[in-house]
């Protein structure tokens, strides 16, 4: 029950070279383009590595003892880097892809 915008480090590192080169000021968002429960984000890595996804098993953050309070809601809108680039962030599957 937790959602988010992931992104792989090359991505990262692409697109924040992209933002010095263009000398972008203010605050972006740079996230994936693919908003994702932490729960799905586990299955489909599973399923990109071709391991058993039915070892994952859902929970609520709500039933874990978090010293720190986290958001259900982590997700990005990056619509405002997506016009200072020029293009679209990458999805999930790409991001994966990205790793190797």
């Amino acid at each position: 029950d937790v959602y988010f915008t992931p992104i792989s480090i090359p991505y990262l590192i692409q697109f924040l070279y992209e933002m010095i080169v263009l000398d972008l000021q203010g605050i972006y968002n740079l996230s994936g383009s693919d908003r994702v429960s932490k729960f799905e984000f586990a299955k489909r890595l599973a399923n990109f590595y071709q391991l058993p996804e039915e070892l994952i098993k859902p929970i609520s953050i709500s039933d874990i003892q978090l010293k720190a309070i986290r958001p259900k809601e982590m997700s990005l809108s990056t619509k405002k880097l997506e016009n200072a680039l020029n293009k679209k962030m990458p999805n999930l599957l790409k991001n994966l892809e990205s790793i190797f």
